[in-house]
């Protein structure tokens, strides 16, 4: 997936001409096994954003290796579910803001947090949570009870529609 290809391989310690080599594409590894690479070598593969490993044992070198392929993966993003609401009434409009009220179902839910509109079963459209009251106080997280919510979405919210709220998290690949 990363398109990792060897463009080259040598004998001894690592020279000027390995790092040359390296240079042509930011991020290269330069792998070398019993051999040694001058400081000089270490300042110049800086210089060209390329990393070098050396090793006298094989299975450090694959360790090595296998992490900082890891590093280059792309991050997966993961939705962690929080909690539902069920909408009981909706206050006010004003451009894509809208201040529904409604009732926690399941979980929490959270200030600054995203969710996607169900109506009927199906979704409909996402926003995001911009504040959370609860008995006219505003406050963070609401676990259980009935709540109002001033919401941004681009989908009008309707009463009985239902929110799933998720947070966003990035996951290595």
């Amino acid at each position: 997936p990363l398109g990792e290809k060897f463009v080259g391989r040598a004998l001894g310690d690592v020279a000027e001409d390995d790092i040359n080599l390296s240079s042509v594409k930011e991020g290269t590894i330069i792998l070398g096994f019993k051999v040694k690479a001058e400081k000089r070598m270490e300042e110049l593969a800086l210089k060209f954003k390329t990393k070098i490993g050396i090793f006298k044992v094989i299975y450090q070198a694959l360790d090595w290796l296998k992490e900082e392929i890891k590093t280059k993966l792309p991050k997966r993003i993961i939705e962690k579910k929080l909690g539902s609401v069920k909408i009981l009434k909706i206050f006010g409009k004003k451009g894509e803001s809208q201040i529904v009220g409604g009732e926690i179902t399941e979980g929490v839910a959270q200030e600054k947090t995203e969710f996607k509109i169900s109506r009927r079963g199906n979704v409909i459209g996402e926003g995001e949570i911009a504040e959370l009251e609860q008995n006219k106080i505003k406050i963070k997280e609401v676990s259980s009870g009935q709540l109002g919510l001033l919401v941004k979405s681009k989908i009008e919210i309707s009463p009985r529609d239902a929110l799933e709220i998720f947070k966003k998290e990035k996951q290595g690949a």
